[in-house]
């Protein structure tokens, strides 16, 4: 069986990107505003988080099991 000849790889495209968006600036402010937070506001978000995502309070009280 012959073998087949490889073609050289194709060069890379340069995609344009640009410098900066809007999601960029949003991004920069609101980890601004996040470091900010105290340890308290910090705690009471991630909790208001876990009951949005898994529902029912967090955190959840553990069962005897310890698995």
């Amino acid at each position: 069986m012959a073998m087949k000849k490889r073609t050289p790889p194709s060069p890379k495209k340069k995609i344009d990107y640009p410098e900066e968006t809007e999601y960029d600036r949003m991004a920069a402010e609101v980890r601004r505003r996040a470091n900010r937070l105290t340890p308290d506001q910090r705690a009471e978000y991630m909790r208001r988080g876990m009951v949005r995502v898994y529902g029912g309070e967090w955190p959840k009280e553990a069962t005897g099991a310890g698995h």
